[in-house]
């Protein structure tokens, strides 16, 4: 349980520094409230008459909610919000316009019940007393469709095919404001309001049964119920839940939840609250998969580029743009790091954590880790040192190609080694848990200093080796791609790092093939640009033998340079450099290495 403890403190610390600089952290919640979509806005006077009211836009649509330890955590069940909830519960007048008619007894007495005894036991509160006053009357749906808020079908009934933000009216989800003077304060993003609210509940939370919390040591008022909507508004998946008394999750061993583990409501809220703040602002969030690294005043997220990394650490290191030494970014990096030591005083850990669905309805902690800060920048630091590489990219508006010394963002490796290429852009299509899961095995590399897998420097070869099913831009980028994850291999596991720069000195035999093959590229390429018939567009030849030649390397070689000759005669002076040039690669083999037709290594070295 120290990840609760330490999102719980990490609650207590945001909200501190809210304090001595207010909006220096805005939208941590406060317990007992969440996040959800509204879709209808009222603004009521304070004589408590509705003044007017409109459709919330879908962007505009996310709503700080206050709810109750039940509401919170309903599905299906009756169990009205404080405040802010669906129109049947709201509108005591929604059963003369409405097919059920028990909707009145089920939904709107239970909601008006609790807002009276909130009225009752908070009698300073007046936001509360206007609000109660005017839905007292029972005539919210009437004052809206007098507003044209709301639509009939032909039966008088409220109509099922008018929908917002794919919710019926009956199910909108209503937020309101009170008019002063003039001006209407949204109560939704009034803090003090809300931090009012989650006082009074968390003193009435007193009534809960106690018990001994597994996270504080003490004995608190426990929560059985616990939070949802952490990843985003309307995410019904939790991380904690005991309330399955069916199929056996904690029958059999205990009689009760509370007996297999106990956190108390106050902690839990606590928790919730800074881990939907920190997922929000500072994480990885993709198809359901999170990434969150936090406890850190720098917000260095693992998957993220050199460039990002070592910007958010020394804000006037280099932008994208031409980097003249191989090595200027690592330094750099380090620098930064050395920069910020004197932030890490305070600061015990860094906890780095990921969350994804287990099952329908449910969240795993996949991966929880915590480090020092030194530690972890140090560890991402040496994954972008050892895989580092010349990567080209484009950026802006312009489309300009850059480049930058380091590694892409962890979705683009895994997109460019593992997907495929669709209307311009490296895709893994529709196979988004599989996405997760390779980003997943990324994870250790960036932050623990795992060898890169296997099966990663493999397909990136393939992929490099594969030209024609991918546009010129995308393919480069697989092989500066494929260059670093071969580059960190061969140092993980023979210590060996090779450097950017051509080594005119190498005869290792793939080494060699490697230079012939890119000779006969250039020559091609040449006579291209030379008669400007689209240097990048076409494919060449030596594309065209890549694959095969990386497993048949001498025999596809006597093809390709029977090939090439064509465009050695058209090149003119430029013949006699390249033929030269040819000449020298030729002499760098050792008797019997350019001949055999065994396959192609990564520089002498077989993937084990």
């Amino acid at each position: 349980m120290s990840w609760v403890q330490t999102l719980a403190d990490h609650y207590d610390q945001l909200t501190k520094a809210n304090l001595e600089n207010p909006g220096s952290y805005l939208g941590i919640q406060p317990p007992a409230t969440i996040n959800q979509n509204a879709q209808l806005e009222i603004v009521i006077s304070q004589s408590s008459e509705l003044l007017r009211a409109h459709r919330v836009p879908k962007e505009d649509a996310k709503t700080t909610v206050p709810v109750t330890e039940k509401s919170a955590a309903r599905t299906s069940g009756v169990a009205p919000h404080p405040l802010f909830d669906n129109l049947e519960y709201m509108a005591g007048d929604l059963v003369d316009y409405f097919h059920n008619k028990a909707v009145y007894e089920e939904r709107f007495q239970p909601y008006i019940h609790q807002l009276s005894d909130w009225v009752t036991n908070d009698p300073t509160n007046q936001e509360i007393r206007i609000i109660y006053d005017y839905l007292s009357q029972e005539t919210l749906v009437q004052d809206l469709l007098k507003l044209n808020v709301l639509t009939l079908d032909d039966h008088g009934f409220l109509d099922r095919s008018d929908k917002h933000q794919g919710n019926e009216q009956h199910k909108f989800l209503i937020r309101i404001a009170i008019e002063t003077e003039g001006d209407a304060p949204e109560l939704w993003n009034d803090t003090p309001f809300m931090q009012k609210w989650s006082e009074f509940y968390m003193h009435h939370a007193a009534t809960h049964d106690e018990g001994l919390c597994y996270v504080t040591g003490i004995s608190a008022p426990l929560g059985s119920l616990h939070g949802k909507g952490i990843r985003y508004a309307g995410d019904g998946a939790k991380l904690i839940s005991s309330n399955d008394k069916s199929n056996f999750t904690f029958r059999g061993r205990f009689r009760e939840a509370e007996e297999a583990v106990g956190i108390s409501y106050e902690t839990s809220e606590k928790a919730h609250s800074a881990l939907r703040w920190l997922i929000r602002n500072q994480s990885y969030l993709r198809n359901g998969y999170v990434v969150l690294a936090f406890g850190m005043e720098d917000d260095v997220k693992p998957f993220d580029d050199t460039e990002s990394v070592k910007n958010s650490l020394l804000p006037r290191s280099s932008q994208y743009g031409q980097i003249e030494s191989g090595h200027q970014f690592l330094s750099e990096l380090k620098e930064a790091i050395r920069g910020r030591s004197h932030t890490f005083v305070g600061q015990e850990k860094v906890s780095l954590m990921t969350l994804d669905n287990a099952t329908p309805g449910r969240l795993a902690i996949q991966y929880y880790r915590e480090f020092s800060p030194k530690d972890y920048l140090e560890n991402v630091a040496y994954y972008h040192d050892t895989m580092a590489w010349v990567h080209r990219y484009k950026r802006g508006e312009d489309k300009k190609i850059y480049s930058f010394v380091g590694v892409p963002q962890t979705i683009d490796l895994v997109t460019h080694v593992f997907g495929n290429e669709r209307n311009g852009f490296m895709t893994m299509g529709d196979q988004d848990k599989y996405l997760n899961q390779l980003m997943q095995r990324m994870l250790p590399c960036i932050t623990e200093r795992a060898r890169i897998p296997r099966d990663f420097v493999e397909k990136s070869i393939d992929a490099a080796v594969t030209p024609l099913s991918k546009s010129a831009f995308n393919w480069q980028r697989c092989v500066s791609i494929c260059c670093g994850m071969v580059n960190k291999y061969t140092q993980e596991r023979k210590g060996v790092k090779y450097e950017m720069a051509l080594d005119k000195n190498l005869n290792d035999r793939s080494y060699l093939f490697g230079r012939l093959l890119a000779v006969a590229e250039k020559i091609e390429r040449d006579v291209y640009q030379k008669e400007q018939k689209g240097s990048y567009d076409r494919q060449t030849n030596a594309m065209r033998y890549m694959s095969v030649m990386s497993k048949k390397p001498y025999r596809t070689w006597m093809i390709l340079e029977q090939k090439i000759q064509p465009y050695l005669r058209r090149l003119g002076q430029s013949k006699n450099y390249y033929q030269h040039l040819i000449g020298e690669i030729m002499d760098l083999f050792t008797i019997g290495d350019y001949t055999t037709n065994k396959a192609l290594e990564i520089v002498s070295y077989k993937v084990v």
